[in-house]
C-alpha cells in the first residue's frame, strides 16, 4: 500500500492532467448511488428540502405583493385621496430628515413629484359624470400615486436602518 501512495505522490502532475475515459463521471456516480450508505441520503435530501424551501419563500415573496393589495383604505366611498396623500407625505418627510442630504435630497424630489398636483384631479372631472364613474377615475389616478409613496417610504426605512 506504501508503495502505491508514493507512485501516486511521485506522479501526482500525470494523474492531474489525464482526462478521463468518457463515461467516467456516470458510472462513478452510479456506483456512489447503489453503494451509499443510509446515512448519506438524508443529508442528499436534507439539501434538496432546502433548496425547495428557499426557491418557495423567493416565489412567496415576489408572488405576495402583486397579489396582495392593501387597499381597504381606498374601499370606502368618500376617501379623500389627497389627505391620504399629504398624511404619508408628511410621515415620509420627517423619516428623511434622518437620512444624510444626498439621500434626504433624493426622497424628498421623488416625493414632491408623487404629491404634485397643478390643478387638483377632482377639480379637472366634469359634474355630468357619475359617482361611480367619478370614484373609478379617483381610484385609477390616485392608487398608483398612493402605491409610489408607499414604495417611497419602505426605501426611507431602508435607508434609516442602514
Amino acid at each position: 500500500m506504501e508503495n502505491l501512495k508514493d507512485f501516486i505522490d511521485e506522479n501526482r502532475k500525470g494523474f492531474e492532467e489525464e482526462n478521463l475515459i468518457p463515461g467516467h463521471k456516470e458510472r462513478f456516480l452510479y456506483k456512489i448511488g447503489r453503494t451509499s450508505h443510509v446515512a448519506n441520503r438524508p443529508v442528499i435530501r436534507m439539501n434538496r428540502a432546502i433548496w425547495a424551501a428557499a426557491a418557495a419563500i423567493l416565489v412567496l415573496l415576489v408572488a405576495v405583493p402583486l397579489v396582495v393589495t392593501d387597499e381597504s383604505e381606498l374601499q370606502s366611498p368618500g376617501v379623500s385621496y389627497s389627505q391620504l396623500i399629504k398624511d404619508k407625505s408628511t410621515e415620509i418627510t420627517k423619516q428623511a430628515l434622518l437620512l444624510n442630504p444626498s439621500d434626504q435630497n433624493t426622497v424628498l424630489t421623488t416625493l414632491g413629484q408623487l404629491e404634485f398636483e397643478s390643478v387638483p384631479f377632482e377639480d379637472q372631472l366634469p359634474d355630468s359624470i357619475s359617482p361611480k364613474e367619478k370614484d373609478e377615475l379617483m381610484k385609477s389616478y390616485y392608487v398608483p400615486k398612493l402605491e409610489g409613496i408607499e414604495r417611497l417610504e419602505k426605501y426611507v426605512a431602508a435607508l434609516t436602518k442602514i
